[in-house]
């Protein structure tokens, strides 16, 4: 199993080296300049692309900037007057994480529990209810949910503020909960179609006949393997949540890393740009790698067959 996270991990460093040099050259070919201002002069213009070493060749360009990466230096803003992109990544991750993992618990908890309760209870009210919340997720824009939530529990009814304070617990409510409700809706979804497939299953036939309580049956063995396609969606969906997703940011004026690399694209901040790409990279790898050490916990026979030997 050792041998086998090494290997993940030194295919995840190629795979950075790889994406950092695809954004470093895409981010070239964005049209104009950081200074854009019309206070600047054509000589200042000049100055400030020799200070920052624009003028230089991209190849010099480029090694410059991944020599500072190996060292942790992710570059310097240009517009937020020069302070270093980590230190303003590192400065909005904590609501992003706030919002974003709230979301996460929510969207997984309520999603397990309804995909599971639908199984159980096929062409029931709870089925059909958790079919139509799973249909609603996936039709319904973030932004228009967010929006809705806003109009009725923060104006209409005034329980929750409608826009994000920075030490009030009660703002992260409707952020989170329009968040979580994509989540909730595939997370259903999946659980559902997973348990269905898993009860109609020869093994479960199996265990029944062998007299095993409904109880046993369902924990014991088809909760345990439908969980490992629903845990195939919770990884990419954390790296949106905790990444922030910008629509979502915007609406409630959460000051995360979402709302951080809208605004480096806006003023062509290419040193934000690049420093939030590598971290939702280096983040999306990251949790790639423990939910494949996650599947081989849940079932065993992965670890064998995908070469996860002990």
């Amino acid at each position: 199993m050792i041998k086998y996270i090494l290997e993940r991990i030194m295919i995840g460093i190629v795979t950075m080296i790889l994406i950092i040099t695809i954004n470093f050259f895409l981010l070239q070919l964005l049209p104009g300049s950081p200074f854009n201002s019309e206070k600047l002069t054509t000589e200042q213009i000049e100055m400030l692309n020799e200070a920052y070493g624009f003028n230089d060749p991209l190849p010099v360009q480029y090694v410059r900037y991944l020599s500072k990466i190996v060292q942790g230096d992710f570059g310097i803003s240009i517009i937020n007057t020069n302070i270093p992109v980590a230190d303003l990544i590192y400065g909005k991750l904590p609501h992003t994480i706030k919002v974003g993992g709230l979301a996460l618990l929510i969207g997984a908890v309520i999603g397990l529990f309804l995909g599971s309760v639908a199984a159980l209870n096929r062409n029931s009210f709870w089925d059909y209810f958790t079919i139509t919340v799973a249909i609603l997720g996936v039709s319904i824009p973030g932004f228009v949910f967010g929006a809705v939530l806003q109009l009725f529990f923060g104006l209409k009814l005034d329980l929750v503020p409608i826009i994000y304070k920075i030490g009030d617990p009660r703002s992260f409510i409707l952020p989170a909960v329009a968040l979580a409700y994509p989540i909730i809706a595939s997370t259903a979804r999946y659980m559902r179609t997973e348990l269905v497939e898993i009860f109609n299953s020869d093994y479960i036939l199996l265990a029944r006949a062998k007299g095993l309580t409904r109880r046993a049956v369902v924990y014991k063995h088809a909760i345990r393997n439908a969980l490992i396609p629903v845990i195939t969606v919770l990884g990419p969906a954390t790296i949106v949540l905790i990444g922030g997703s910008t629509v979502i940011e915007r609406i409630f004026g959460i000051p995360g890393i979402g709302n951080l690399m809208v605004d480096g694209i806006n003023t062509r901040d290419h040193f934000v740009i690049l420093g939030c790409a590598i971290f939702y990279s280096l983040l999306f790898i990251v949790i790639l790698l423990i939910i494949d050490v996650i599947y081989g916990v849940i079932d065993p026979r992965i670890r064998v067959s995908g070469g996860m030997k002990n």
